[in-house]
């Protein structure tokens, strides 16, 4: 697929417990099926980042956006174990038994979660760059500037986390090229690489102009549930956990991701040398990984 053609791709809706949820269901039915969880803030665009890779290796990718993102009705007390749960109701509407999870940043807790609910449908669990749960201990030191802000306003203001991320959203939406260029000033040389390729930052800006298309409800809603209790501990995941974690990422520092891995029970891990928060490559090998898992598992 095209760059950009992904936006021109309709999602499927569902309604589950009263509430839209809509997914996209890219490649062949028959092909090895995944659940792609998007990144905070962010939707189901997302996926355009790695959609030729999925295509090439017969990779079916079954990507939500969550509840208030895009075109998901937004849900006022969802949390990450309600979301597995919703996760599981597609896959039965879908008629997949098992398959593979991989989420992404802020897309992580959702998908450690769905762990704790099915692991036994699950075949392969990736997780990239993932955010740690910096509500249950003590990560202020490692959260960047613009983290603590939000995780400072999500545990003594949470009712004014709508309004801050108003900038945020009127930036992309209004001066999506200004928003780059001030990401730009605030990430690794990798990641400011990565923001000069084109495709990349079109994605970026796509993805999130979806997320904030509704508003920043949404998005102030899953910021409350990163920055405070997950509601599960990660030692209770129960499927091994594939992890890749960049060493120059200034929004997951290594200290968050070491948090991560020394209280999973089983995990592999991938160390990304002089690689940020942002990637396109390192898809293919994720991919791969999970190919090879969910042939062995599915």
């Amino acid at each position: 697929m095209n760059w950009r053609s992904i936006l021109k791709v309709e999602p499927t809706t569902l309604f589950i417990r009263g509430k839209r949820v809509c997914y996209l269901d890219i490649g062949p039915e028959k092909g090895r099926p995944i659940f792609y969880f998007h990144g905070t803030p962010s939707s189901r665009i997302e996926v355009q980042l790695f959609i030729n890779h999925a295509k090439t290796l017969n990779v079916r990718v079954i990507a939500c956006d969550r509840p208030g993102y895009g075109t998901s009705d937004f849900n006022t007390n969802w949390t990450f174990l309600e979301w597995a749960n919703v996760i599981k109701e597609i896959a039965d509407h879908l008629d997949i038994n098992k398959f593979g999870i991989l989420g992404y940043s802020g897309g992580g807790a959702a998908a450690l979660a769905c762990s704790i609910q099915f692991s036994e449908r699950i075949t392969f669990l990736g997780l990239l760059c993932a955010f740690a749960p910096v509500g249950t201990y003590q990560a202020s030191s490692q959260l960047n500037r613009v983290d603590r802000f939000f995780a400072n306003i999500a545990r003594k203001f949470p009712s004014t986390l709508k309004v801050a991320f108003l900038p945020i959203s009127v930036l992309f939406k209004r001066f999506p090229n200004l928003m780059i260029e001030i990401l730009k000033l605030c990430v690794s040389v990798s990641d400011r690489e990565m923001l000069d390729n084109e495709n990349f930052a079109r994605v970026l800006i796509d993805s999130q102009q979806e997320a904030f298309s509704n508003g920043t409800t949404g998005a102030a809603r899953e910021a409350l549930l990163q920055y405070t209790d997950w509601g599960f501990n990660l030692s209770d995941v129960n499927n091994t956990v594939d992890m890749w974690f960049g060493t120059h990422d200034v929004f997951v520092d290594c200290l968050m991701s070491k948090h991560i891995m020394s209280n999973l029970k089983q995990v592999s891990t991938y160390t990304l040398n002089g690689k940020g928060h942002f990637h396109l490559d390192v898809f293919e090998e994720i991919l791969k990984i999970f190919v090879n898992k969910h042939d062995r598992n599915g």
